[in-house]
């Protein structure tokens, strides 16, 4: 790999950037070194578990292969495999594995194949001091694309150790990942129970409603997930009734996906969000 583009990924890792700008920012730049059709990263928590995802597919499916997969508590293809890609040690990629591993053909046969992904390389990042797990990167390419070189995970590997800088340097400061805002329409009864959302509203709500996965917060039909979601309904019902409010109620959250915000209007809310 050449020098100038070493320099480009240790610039963005240098910028001290909150991880859930770095991320989707150093997936992109792969696209310039390493040819794929998508790039995805989990983190990993103290535990060594996978904890949470960033895919720039932003395939709701796979996103909810990989719910299923990380909250499973049953010895199944999910559970497997994400106990697979967790332990790794080194490089690897999919096709290198299928033959050994029945679960991972599985799992790419009913849920990444569909979505595209037909050979995935997978590299996981280690901490550069004290080689603490952080994520795996998952470099994703279709059926027809030449398989990963030795070469290409060598690469991978570096890159690892320029991620694993600018995780442990990243700032905890709440950072947008654009300048511009993706809106969309929620309408929930006084209960908060979800009575309708437009394409982009459920697109939003999948992302917004995860910092870490698990099997409760699968179901966004009840938008109490959200902390402090009932003063926002509270506030909403108090502004129909002062209605010399000038501003209307939000409530905001973020997580490794962006920015999210819950603008409340009556009889409906705006959910606006920067990714």
């Amino acid at each position: 790999m050449s020098k100038p583009v070493f320099c480009r990924l240790e610039q963005l890792a240098h910028l001290r950037l909150p991880t859930q700008t770095f991320i989707p920012a150093i997936l992109q730049e792969l696209h310039h070194i390493i040819p794929s059709i998508a790039n995805t990263f989990c983190w990993q928590d103290e535990n060594d578990d996978l904890s949470n995802i960033y895919d720039e597919m932003a395939n709701t499916e796979v996103y909810d292969a990989f719910v299923r997969s990380i909250s499973s508590q049953t010895s199944d293809k999910y559970s497997h495999t994400i106990e697979w890609v967790s332990k790794l040690d080194s490089p690897t990629t999919s096709f290198d594995n299928f033959g050994k591993c029945p679960f991972i053909a599985e799992f790419y046969n009913t849920i990444m194949l569909p979505a595209g992904y037909m050979n995935t390389c997978f590299v996981p990042v280690f901490h550069n001091t004290t080689h603490k797990r952080l994520g795996v990167i998952m470099v994703h390419r279709p059926k027809n694309a030449k398989r990963f070189s030795k070469t290409e995970q060598k690469d991978l590997q570096a890159i690892a150790m320029i991620i694993a800088h600018g995780i442990e340097h990243a700032s905890q400061e709440t950072t947008a990942m654009t300048d511009g805002w993706s809106q969309g329409l929620l309408i929930t009864n006084q209960a908060g129970e979800l009575q309708y959302s437009c394409s982009m509203g459920s697109k939003l709500l999948a992302f917004a409603s995860t910092s870490q996965f698990s099997e409760q917060q699968r179901n966004t039909d009840n938008l109490h997930i959200f902390n402090n979601f009932q003063d926002l309904i509270d506030n909403i019902i108090n502004q129909g009734k002062h209605s010399q409010q000038d501003e209307p109620p939000i409530l905001n959250m973020s997580n490794a996906w962006g920015q999210f915000q819950l603008k409340g209007t009556r009889p409906s809310l705006k959910f606006k969000a920067r990714k």
